[in-house]
């Protein structure tokens, strides 16, 4: 026999030990360089109609009024915080669909910001009237 069942025991306990301080040390890596420190979450909304209209309150991502087969462009400056930043957009709710943004998983150095166009665009065959809303979330991860 090769090894004697002591020293294989010894061997599992020590391949085991440096398995799992690796695993741990691996693990706050990635936590400590990738993990988020800021989030925002905006409402956003558009209405379908036969005219086109604008809203340019800045409580949410308004599109305003567009008709189906239009498009609507919203500009938007994110802004990084005191980390260097990768910075994902998420839409979500029934306006996701339609929205893309012109940049997304982008990085950002401390306190730098990037114009980022948001664009709504509606389908022909969309229902006219009609109200679409979902919510944007801006995610900041420290790199």
């Amino acid at each position: 026999m090769l090894f004697s069942k002591k020293h294989l025991r010894l061997y599992v306990v020590l391949l085991t030990s440096i398995l799992t301080i690796t695993f741990t040390c691996v693990g706050y890596w990635l936590y400590s360089t990738v993990s988020i420190y800021d989030m925002k979450e905006l409402g956003a909304d558009i209405y379908v109609g036969s005219v086109s209209g604008l809203n340019a309150d800045t409580d949410a991502v308004h599109f305003g009024v567009v008709p189906p087969g239009g498009k609507s462009h919203r500009k938007m400056t994110v802004t990084a915080g005191k980390y260097r930043s990768l910075v994902t957009m998420e839409y979500s709710g029934t306006i996701s669909e339609w929205v893309h943004v012109s940049d997304n998983n982008f990085i950002l150095e401390p306190f730098e910001g990037m114009d980022v166009n948001v664009v709504a665009s509606v389908p022909e065959d969309a229902e006219n009237p009609s109200y679409r809303d979902g919510s944007l979330r801006i995610i900041f991860r420290k790199v």
